[in-house]
Parts: structure tokens; sequence; C-alpha cells
């Protein structure tokens, strides 16, 4: 449910409206750019389009392109489960990964593996299919809500907090756009 609505205006030496946004309960916001402008949807770093979403998994290997902290790697901690329809009662399910990340990255897309390397050891990956690996290369996990408070003791594993991909699409009304 569309709250409200802003002009997305650019950076650059002459600021261009480039599109609306409109924000929803989720935390966050859907962009829609009007002609003649287009988005680039590859992952930075992996310089390709994302995978679809999938379910986080403890351990597995994670990495984001935060607008702060730049390309980050680290592991899935802890995935919470919450029972069904508990977002109607203000449960929000969150799944945590120890990755270091900035205050600005809020918002930031976390996927699978490390660059376009899938996220299963090669050891693994010679018993299971071409397709399924494929589909877990730089597949999306979740998007960051929150990370350790500036001035966090730096001798503590960072510990961010990520809302699932799957969640954020069903509460933005959106189809992501995959490879």
């Amino acid at each position: 449910m569309e709250k409200s609505s802003y002009n997305v205006i650019t950076g650059g030496a002459i600021p261009t409206r480039v599109g609306k946004v409109g924000l929803v309960d989720c935390d966050a916001a859907v962009c829609s750019l009007i002609s003649p402008y287009l988005c680039d949807y590859r992952l930075k770093g992996a310089n390709m389009v994302p995978a679809a979403p999938v379910l986080a998994t403890s351990d597995l290997p994670v990495q984001m392109y935060g607008a702060k902290s730049g390309h980050q790697l680290g592991y899935i901690n802890k995935v919470c489960q919450v029972p069904s329809n508990a977002t109607k009662s203000g449960i929000f399910p969150l799944f945590t990964a120890d990755i270091p990340c900035a205050h600005g990255d809020s918002g930031a897309l976390l996927i699978t593996g490390r660059g376009a390397t899938p996220p299963i050891p090669s050891w693994q990956a010679g018993y299971m299919s071409p397709a399924y690996i494929e589909s877990m290369t730089c597949a999306m996990l979740g998007m960051l809500k929150a990370g350790p408070p500036p001035g966090a003791d730096p001798n503590l594993r960072p510990e961010a907090y990520f809302t699932p991909m799957l969640e954020v699409f069903n509460d933005l009304q959106v189809e992501a756009w995959v490879r």
C-alpha cells in the first residue's frame, strides 16, 4: 500500500528528475523510472543479474555491496523461524549474517556466494545438477535492515539483520527481475 510519493533526483552536476518513489510498510521503496531513463540490474562486484530469491540457511557463504562499506563477504549466522502469519501480530522474520556493514548500507541486497562463484563447495558441486548450481549463484537472500551501531566494539563479531527477500517482494507487491 503506497503511503506517499517522492521525486527521484540524480546527484550529478545538473540535478535531473528520473522517477518517482512510493514508500510502503516494509521499510523499503519502489521507484518507477520515467522515460528515457533505464536501470542496470547487474550486481556490483559480480557483474551479473541476480538469481531468483532463495531461503537463507545457516553457514551459507554470502556477499553484499553496501553503499558505504563496498563489497563485503560473510556467512549466515542465525536463521529465525517464525510461525506463519506472524507479521499480522507484529513478529517479523529476520535472519542474521556475520558480515561487515556500515551506517548507510541499509537496504543493501544480500546474495549467495563469493563474486560469481556459487556457495557450494567444489567437492559437492560434482554431485549436483548444473541448473541447481546456477540457481544458487548470486541468488537473492535478503535486504539489510540493521547492523552494528556506529562505534561498536571492533573485537566483536559483526552481526547484521536482514529481511528475507521473499517478504520484501511480497510487501512491495512486485516481481523480481532475475536472470
